[in-house]
């Protein structure tokens, strides 16, 4: 049983590695850049395909940890600036795919994971994420 254990853990945490790294590789980062970029300008919103690429990495990664497949620790250290930033960025957008393409569920998990990380931020009594600390993270993933 410990063996079976700790085979489920090592995967676990490498499968949260693989996902961390793919969040930070190249082609990832160049799709957050010209993601943010488009929000920051301001002057049209995103498509929906300049949103697939962040916001399916993150509702796979909101997926697998409500499913126990990933580290939660890891999950939290790596991606909950993100997940919560991300999602009061595009909650509105995302909004309106789910309104255009009549599913109320899409990216539903990215949802839930970004108001469970907010809810643990209200507890420590972070102030919410508001107008300027979304601003402040897009321009960072701009860079």
């Amino acid at each position: 049983i410990f063996q079976i254990v700790s085979s489920k853990k090592s995967t676990m945490v490498q499968l949260s590695l693989q996902l961390t790294e793919k969040y930070d590789d190249r082609q990832m980062r160049d799709h957050r850049k010209n993601l943010a970029a488009v929000l920051l300008a301001g002057n049209t919103r995103p498509t929906p395909t300049q949103m697939e690429a962040v916001i399916d990495h993150l509702e796979t990664v909101s997926d697998l940890t409500h499913r126990g497949w990933l580290d939660k620790g890891m999950v939290h250290n790596s991606f909950s600036t993100s997940i919560r930033h991300w999602w009061a960025a595009l909650e509105s957008d995302i909004t309106l795919m789910r309104q255009a393409y009549h599913d109320a569920t899409l990216y539903d998990e990215f949802e839930k994971l970004a108001q469970t990380y907010n809810k643990e931020h209200k507890k420590r009594m972070s102030p919410p994420i508001g107008t300027q600390a979304i601003k402040t993270f897009l321009e960072s993933e701009a860079i």
